[in-house]
Order: C-alpha cells, then sequence, then structure tokens
C-alpha cells in the first residue's frame, strides 16, 4: 500500500514537473517569435519551434539540437519572398537566460539552411512586366507584346532574366536584403515560383538581433 501510494505521488510529480516544462518551451518559443517579427521588417507571421523537451535537458547542457524559424511571407529588397523557413542545427544557448528567463539566446550554431519562395507574380510586380516561370522555364512577355524564353542567372545579390534577342536589355530584380538571406543562393525555378536555398554558419543578422546575444 504504501508503496503503491509512493508510486502514486512520484508519478504526480513527475507529470506535474513535464506539464511545467512544455509550458516553459511554450513560453519560449511565443518569446523567441515576437522578438523576431519585431527584428524582421516587413515579416508577416512567424513560427518558432525548439527541439528541446524536455526542457530542463538543455538547461543542464546548454545546447539543442534544433530551432526552425518560419515566416509567412517578408517584404524585403523590393520583392515579397514566401514560405521562408531557417533550420538552425547544433545550437548554443545561454542557459543563465534559459533557466530565469525562458528565454532563448543563441551563442552560437553548427550550422544553418535557409529555404523560401519567390512567386511569378512577386517578380512580375518588381520589374514591371508579367512573367511566368514553369518547371526549369522562364517566359517574360514584354510591354510591346513579344514573349520569349529567358535565362535566369544570379549575381550577387541581384537576379537577372537574360535572352538572345538583340536590343534586348537584361531584366533585374533584387534579392531579400543581407539582414534576412546573409547568402547568394541557389535559385531553382519551379511551377509558378522561385525556390531559394542556401547554407550559412551564422544566423542571418535579423534573427541574430533577436536571439543572439545582447
Amino acid at each position: 500500500m504504501v508503496l503503491g501510494v509512493v508510486g502514486l505521488l512520484l508519478g504526480l510529480l513527475v507529470a506535474g514537473a513535464l506539464y511545467a516544462d512544455s509550458r516553459a518551451l511554450a513560453y519560449a518559443e511565443d518569446q523567441a517569435q515576437r522578438r523576431i517579427a519585431d527584428a524582421v521588417v516587413g515579416a508577416g507571421e512567424v513560427t518558432v519551434s525548439i527541439d528541446a523537451w524536455p526542457l530542463m535537458f538543455a538547461v543542464a547542457t546548454g545546447r539543442i539540437e534544433q530551432i526552425t524559424v518560419t515566416v509567412d511571407r517578408v517584404l524585403s529588397g523590393g520583392v515579397q519572398a514566401d514560405e521562408l523557413e531557417l533550420l538552425v542545427h547544433d545550437v548554443a544557448l545561454d542557459t543563465d537566460a534559459l533557466w530565469s528567463d525562458q528565454r532563448i539566446v543563441v551563442t552560437g550554431i553548427g550550422r544553418a539552411t535557409l529555404t523560401g519562395t519567390v512567386s511569378q507574380g512577386a517578380v512580375s510586380e518588381a520589374v514591371g512586366t508579367p512573367v511566368e516561370f514553369a518547371a526549369g522555364m522562364v517566359k517574360v512577355i514584354t510591354p510591346d507584346g513579344r514573349t520569349f524564353f529567358a535565362t535566369l542567372k544570379v549575381e550577387g545579390r541581384h537576379v537577372l532574366l537574360v535572352a538572345p534577342i538583340p536590343g534586348f536589355r537584361a531584366i533585374r530584380f533584387d534579392l531579400p536584403d543581407e539582414d534576412i538571406l546573409p547568402c547568394t543562393p541557389a535559385v531553382e525555378v519551379l511551377e509558378g515560383k522561385l525556390a531559394l536555398r542556401c547554407d550559412v554558419t551564422e544566423l542571418p543578422p535579423a534573427v541574430r538581433v533577436a536571439i543572439g546575444p545582447s
């Protein structure tokens, strides 16, 4: 009987601790979301997912396996980017901030992958003429009604649409600003959109301001 009561009490204590831990983790994610939303100018909805349950393990070790930051859309560099996702691996944390305030402060990362898309509508608006994307193909309709297939090239912070037509000037639009996309991404042409992807070893500046050391 006594052992049964002790077991029940221990079970209740463990369940209570895990419940409190899950609440603390949800609070930490919510606070990180708010800070990133404030730091990323022009951002839409921000979601932060922390792979650190139970949170007490992260407090004990100062590391978590992964943080995922998603922004549904952001207007930056004159073009709207959608479906932005930052996947951060091997994350080192400030354990004091995590323990005392349930606040995520990233002090170092192993690597991160940043992905996003830019729709053909966003590109058309940015360049001032209709542009259509199909798998591996780019079609441009000029103001005088001509239609031609173009080649896409990335040069620094710009994307160029070029075509072997005499007198045709390349169409250019800017990539999102470096505080959001701190790299020259690989660009893939998909149906109706461009897919951007790059790997980095530091947090993008806007994210670092939000969840990095003060």
